[in-house]
């Protein structure tokens, strides 16, 4: 089996971005032989005393109004099934995403060190900020196949036809570009 890094051959696949996202995950269901899981399910992270035998299937919630916790239980998907699915290219998604999230979470602490503390606004600080916001952005469209072009294109036409008069509050509030007529709405 040749053995090519996930990014040099995502690099290497010139298709559609769709297709080699499912093009790798069906290649790493194929690549990987059945074994069994190293993560625990739920009755094995019981204590010995306390399993029970599982009389419903996992995502049955048909039983009388449960508690929060037995609800998240039955519907959260079986980390083992993630593993066994997710591909390179997913986790490459993930962690885009969760540069993203976690770069936008430093720059919300400048701005609320200085709208909430009243400190210097620290602009180097949010230069560098919004510099790793858009190191993970990209990263996220290309693997996607996304321009920025193609963004902002996108968003400019979304913005000009939600405030086609200027912003007002109430445009704001409407969203006339996710109203949809439903006369010439399909079905």
């Amino acid at each position: 089996m040749e053995i090519i890094s996930c990014q040099v051959k995502a690099t290497l696949n010139q298709i559609d971005p769709k297709q080699k996202i499912l093009d790798q995950r069906e290649e790493s269901q194929e690549d990987q032989p059945e074994q069994e899981s190293s993560i625990p399910n739920n009755d094995q992270r019981l204590p010995e005393r306390e399993q029970k035998p599982r009389t419903r299937k996992a995502n049955d919630i048909s039983m009388e109004r449960p508690t929060h916790p037995k609800l998240v239980a039955a519907l959260k998907k079986d980390p083992s099934i993630i593993r066994e699915e997710v591909t390179c290219i997913d986790l490459d998604m993930i962690h885009m995403i969760m540069g993203i999230s976690g770069e936008a979470g430093e720059l919300l602490d400048a701005i609320k060190k200085s709208v909430i503390y009243r400190q210097t606004l620290d602009r180097q600080n949010v230069i560098e900020e919004l510099g790793d916001l858009e190191f993970y952005m990209q990263g996220l469209r290309q693997i996607l196949g996304i321009s920025r072009e193609e963004t902002l294109e996108h968003n400019i036409s979304k913005l000009m036809k939600r405030y086609e008069k200027g912003y007002t509050d109430l445009a704001a509030k409407e969203r006339a570009d996710k109203w949809i007529d439903p006369a010439n709405a399909e079905l």
